[in-house]
């Protein structure tokens, strides 16, 4: 989501603006998840067919990476981090590399 803010980099990736308005929804929606839900949720195949990033851990053994307390900290200091966005009033740039 969010407008394209054409900075295409070397390896193809670009930056995105989420506005006010739209990290609100953001973090409202991240507020209604539980890790709960997101470990009921968790699909190692699926992530990986969709090259959800970082998609080579996903089908790593639990034991030996952990992917599901990797995808869980992740979570958290996301809903922290856009949680404390929406709490400021701010908009967010958002690029994933």
């Amino acid at each position: 989501g969010g407008e394209d803010l054409g900075d295409e980099d070397d390896d193809g990736f670009q930056a995105r603006l989420l506005s006010a308005a739209q990290v609100r929804s953001f973090a409202e929606h991240l507020a209604s998840l539980t890790t709960e839900e997101l470990t009921r949720r968790f699909d190692p195949d699926r992530m990986t067919k969709l090259q959800i990033y970082p998609d080579v851990i996903w089908k790593r053994p639990e034991e030996e990476d952990q992917p599901r307390g990797y995808l869980l900290a992740a979570f958290t200091d996301l809903r922290e981090f856009v949680g404390s966005a929406a709490a400021e009033g701010d908009a967010v740039v958002v690029c994933i590399s």
